[in-house]
């Protein structure tokens, strides 16, 4: 069964991915408001995405794991990025 981000969700990121695209797409690019409180509610559907699938998971596999290690990273790095803009 393939997941919403590709043949292994838990072996990539799609943060990264996403990143990346806009990057090469447009340099010069800076977000304005609109394009944050987007980019958050796709962060958010993100999330909800990778809760989802680890709720569905084994517990005791390692694909629970990883994702569980997803789940905590994109937390964390949310975090960090609020405290950055306060």
């Amino acid at each position: 069964e393939e997941s919403l981000f590709g043949p292994s969700a838990s072996g990539r990121s799609p943060l990264k991915d996403n990143h990346n695209q806009s990057r090469t797409a447009d340099p010069s690019f800076t977000p304005n408001r609109a394009d944050i409180s987007c980019f958050r509610r796709g962060s958010d559907r993100e999330l909800q995405a990778f809760i989802s699938m680890r709720n569905q998971a084994d517990k005791a596999t390692e694909e629970w794991e990883k994702l569980n290690y997803d789940i905590h990273t994109l937390c964390y790095t949310r975090r960090e990025v609020r405290s950055r803009w306060k």
